[in-house]
């Protein structure tokens, strides 16, 4: 089951690891930047749009290829 993802990505198990966990620390940076700016709507005004974006983008990559 693993090995089946990995092959379909052709990616090794450890650039996963290392992919996912990007990814993940940058959606979690986005979530706590929205909380705040949520409370406190002068704080992160861009921040949180312009991560997402760098996000999408790094998906978008990954995608196509």
């Amino acid at each position: 089951m693993i090995t089946r993802h990995l092959k379909e990505n052709n990616i090794s198990y450890f650039e996963h690891m290392a992919r996912a966990l990007k990814i993940s620390i940058l959606s979690l940076k986005i979530s706590v930047a929205m909380i705040v700016h949520a409370i406190l709507p002068f704080i992160f005004e861009k921040y949180a749009s312009d991560t997402a974006l760098i996000l999408s983008k790094e998906l978008d990559i990954k995608v196509s290829e």
